[in-house]
């Protein structure tokens, strides 16, 4: 059984029905365990957020002791680490919007959501607030990389036809002796009296958008020193510019390239990859070997940068690493014999990537400093397939879970297929450029990037033989080759997997309708009078106790009102009792027209008949009474050629006392009908 998550979660609401649904609705995640803290005042809230623990923040703007957006302030003041998702009502989506861009990660409308909607709030607002404090965080070491690295460094500004100095590193100034001060803001003419390519060299940069290499011996800064001087073109206005020291590097260069041919004959036998990097990640040497494995020779391979070489997710991988190793020997933890093991992806020159696993010790002069980075490198493309391999069954399979989970969940086939569509492009191999849409009658379900092109698979939705609808998924543009075009074969079964489980589904809904059909049909069969298709005697007595518990509950009123067809025995023996149902059915639409859909009439027995009015009294009772009275009598009826007959009914109407039984409640209602019967006939008695 899998581990569920436990999230933390500070509730800042105080409406109690707010309060009471947003339990509910954690409670109900199966995958996590929201632990809720509560707090209704603002100022409470803050006391809560000294409890470290903590890990999302929901927030209603609008508590008792603070307003709108200064409630947002006040807690970003004090918990601006902790990611804030805004509670709003419809009419204030427009400053939760505003909240959303002063620092909350997300903001709901109460009275939409639902437990999954606000589960998947809480746990991506946890990720977005996490991958912002990595941004800032790797901000923070790219200026430390900056100011503390170990090679100087300056930032020139174009203006005009010049360049001004406007940024330097602690590097800089420690290896001028704070002669760099002295042109802080100076043009680099001051600078190029003496060695005027360096600002040829600026103005081609600039101009050419080119990075620009040149080694020198110094005049100025570093008199008599070995340079190597690179230029590098940051739009829209800059030229960074790195100036390192290599006096001593050329020297052990020098003795390298003495000892290199020692050890030449061995490194071109073997079919792993030597390499040695300098600290700017330039290739000083590479064995032959390379050409093997990727395809380049080692000129080829020395002329290139590294960001030529591996792809931007290993070269941000060899960043950090430096960074960390640059950490190390600032704060004097280095360890000369220390050992890195990597995995790289690297281009090869067909234009495919391979991956080499590298074991990388740092090369260091006989002070001890680090001055390069030597590497063992060997193919480990077939291991990696296995793992995407691996990672793309356990996608499908993860796939293929959550569409049935979905299919257990929902109760629609609407709902169903909209939430299918988006969790089905998650596992393909290239999920971030797939697309789907699901085609049922005259509908359509789609994910939200969805287009018609020509990189598509499909398979038809089967229903009981029948083709009710497509399921296809789509590349937003051209991918490699793989098994069906761009597709995997595994692909094509998953598809299948999951165009047969959704036929399934839909075919159940379908049983699943037609069963309710049938319930209903055969319940309302058991509670009708088949004559007057009014309800009959037993289901009268099930809605008034209901009727009566709730007057007794809410102190709504209620009206009875019972009816009897006067003289309706006679009729009977002069005409058949064929001719009488007819008076009983045309009774029954009679009274039909005459009600509200909240009032319910019955047949109470022969030609009885009773009708609950809820939330009348019975003064609006007798009112409508009297109208099914006059309408009633209105009737024409034709028991024999050419004789008209017009028949009446005798009513009595009451209204319902509180905690009064309904056998008394009853009985009173028919003394009334009785006595309308005694007063003549056609007529309506009523008392409250």
């Amino acid at each position: 059984m899998n581990k569920k998550n436990r999230i933390k979660v500070l509730l800042i609401e105080d409406n109690p029905g707010d309060i009471r649904i947003i339990r509910e609705m954690l409670s109900e995640d199966s995958h996590n365990v929201f632990e809720v803290v509560q707090a209704d005042h603002l100022s409470q809230g803050l006391e809560c957020l000294k409890d470290d623990n903590i890990d999302v923040i929901l927030l209603d703007l609008g508590l008792p002791d603070s307003q709108g957006i200064d409630t947002l302030h006040a807690i970003l003041s004090v918990a601006e680490h902790l990611p804030i998702i805004i509670q709003t009502g419809l009419n204030d989506e427009e400053i939760a919007i505003r909240a959303v861009k002063a620092g909350a990660q997300d903001y709901l409308i109460k009275g939409q959501m639902n437990s999954f909607l606000l589960s998947r709030s809480i746990l991506h607002s946890i990720e977005r607030k996490r991958i912002k404090e990595e941004l800032r965080i790797s901000e923070e070491r790219l200026k430390i990389l900056f100011q503390e690295g170990p090679i100087p460094t300056f930032t020139w500004q174009k203006r005009g036809d010049s360049f001004f100095l406007i940024d330097f590193n602690l590097a800089a100034i420690s290896v001028t002796d704070n002669k760099v001060c002295n042109f802080l803001d100076k043009g680099a003419e001051a600078l190029s009296q003496d060695q005027p390519q360096l600002l040829d060299d600026m103005r081609r940069c600039f101009t050419e958008h080119l990075v620009i290499r040149r080694e020198l011996t110094s005049k100025y800064f570093y008199p008599g020193k070995q340079m190597s001087v690179q230029y590098a073109f940051v739009p829209p206005d800059l030229i960074i510019l790195h100036a390192e020291d290599i006096t001593e590097r050329k020297q052990a260069e020098a003795e390298l390239k003495k000892s290199e041919s020692k050890y030449r004959f061995l490194t071109e036998k073997m079919t792993d990859i030597i390499w040695i990097l300098d600290m700017n990640l330039r290739t000083t040497y590479v064995s032959p070997s390379i050409k093997k494995t990727l395809g380049f020779t080692t000129e080829e391979r020395m002329a290139q940068n590294v960001t030529d070489q591996i792809t931007p997710d290993s070269f941000a991988r060899i960043q950090n690493l430096l960074f960390e190793e640059l950490e190390r020997e600032k704060n004097g933890n280095a360890d000369p014999d220390r050992t890195l093991k990597i995995e790289l992806e690297y281009y090869h020159k067909n234009g495919s990537t391979v991956w080499l696993e590298s074991i990388i010790s740092g090369i260091r002069d006989d002070r001890g400093s680090l001055m390069g980075i030597h590497g063992l490198s060997r193919d480990i493309s077939e291991r990696k397939k296995m793992e995407v391999a691996v990672r793309e069954r356990n996608k499908e399979l993860r796939c293929l879970y959550a569409i049935g989970e979905i299919i257990e969940m929902k109760d629609t086939i609407k709902e169903t297929f909209r939430w299918s569509v988006d969790f089905l492009t998650q596992a393909f191999y290239f999920s971030e450029y797939a697309c789907a849409r699901i085609t049922f009658g005259d509908q359509e379900f789609k994910t939200g990037n969805f287009q018609e092109t020509i990189w598509k698979m499909s398979v038809d939705l089967i229903v009981q033989g029948k083709k009710v609808g497509i399921l296809e998924v789509r590349y937003l543009k051209e991918m490699p080759e793989k098994d069906e075009g761009p597709f995997l074969k595994e692909e094509r079964n998953l598809i299948n997997s999951v165009a047969m489980r959704l036929g399934r589904f839909v075919e159940h809904k379908h049983m699943e309708k037609e069963l309710k059909k049938s319930e209903q049909k055969y319940k309302e069969l058991s509670i009708t009078d088949s004559l007057s298709q009014l309800y009959n005697t037993r289901y009268f007595y099930d809605q008034l106790q209901m009727e009566t518990g709730r007057s007794n509950r809410y102190g709504q009123p209620l009206t009875l009102i019972l009816l009897d067809l006067d003289d309706f025995k006679a009729y009977n023996d002069a005409y058949g009792h064929i001719e009488g149902d007819k008076v009983i059915t045309r009774l029954g639409q009679v009274i039909k027209r005459c009600l509200r859909k909240t009032d319910s009439a019955y047949r109470y027995g022969g030609e009885e008949f009773t009708i609950l009015l809820p939330m009348t009294g019975s003064t609006s009772g007798a009112v409508t009474a009297e109208r099914i009275r006059t309408e009633f009598k209105e009737e024409i009826f034709m028991p024999v050629p050419d004789k008209e007959v017009h028949m009446t009914v005798s009513i009595g109407c009451g209204q319902y006392q509180t905690n009064e039984g309904m056998k008394g409640f009853v009985h009173r209602v028919d003394q009334l009908m009785y006595q309308a019967k005694a007063n003549g006939k056609d007529t309506v008695c009523s008392m409250s």
